[in-house]
Formats: structure tokens, sequence, C-alpha cells
């Protein structure tokens, strides 16, 4: 939560809540809440908030060299803007990434900023 804290308090919700695997409805749906049922997730999932101007993706594993995030495809179906900037919550270094229509990726450090997700901030232009 320290590290990815700037993403969460305060918060709201973007277009949509997340991507990935975990968003997709099992082929034969369990009526009970049941978190039990739940796949873990991957680093294909990911979750979105927004504060203050800025996007915040938040990738539920480790991707390991990068991060590939097709929600954020330059004017896909979500209609995402340019991207000016994307930095990774937790590393003081800049990041490497492209976008186009297809995805936005973006080349990690070697160490991981948390155990668990990954929080970029995004900026767009």
């Amino acid at each position: 939560m320290a590290v990815n804290g700037e993403g969460i308090y305060s918060s709201r919700p973007w277009k949509i809540f997340g991507d990935g695997p975990g968003t997709k409805p099992a082929a034969k749906p369990d009526l009970r809440f049941n978190e039990n049922a739940r796949k873990d997730f991957t680093a294909e999932d990911v979750r979105f908030t927004t504060k203050a101007g800025a996007l915040y993706a938040f990738v539920m594993g480790w991707p390991g060299k990068e991060a590939s995030i097709p929600a954020l495809a330059l004017g896909g179906e979500n209609s995402v803007p340019e991207i000016r900037q994307v930095e990774l919550l937790g590393h003081p270094g800049k990041l490497k990434w492209t976008q186009d229509a297809g995805t936005l990726k973006v080349e990690l450090p070697e160490e991981k900023p948390s155990d668990h997700a990954v929080t970029f901030k995004i900026a767009f232009a």
C-alpha cells in the first residue's frame, strides 16, 4: 500500500475498471459470492483508477521485462489519447515505453518496487 497508495487513496473509477483474464466471466458462473473460486491474478490483469488528471494502471502480477496494456492502445475502443509520460510508482528512474494502435508497452527495471501489484502513473498529452 505504501508504494501504490497514490493511485488508491482519493481516486475514482476510470472508463473501465480493468482488463485481462480476471475480468472475463466464468464459463459456468457460480451465483454465490465466493472469493475462493476466483482465479489468481496474472501480469495480464490490469485495474484502473484516476485522480487529479492522471490515470493509474495497476498490473496485478510482475510481468518481467515488459508490461503490455492493450486497453491503453492509442485511439482503441477506450478512446485513449496520446500518452505523454509513464512513471512506475516506487521507481525513481525513467521508463522506456511505446504506445500504438495495439497496446501500451512499458520496459521495466530489473528490481520490482512491490511484491504485489505494480502501478503505472500515466499522463496524457
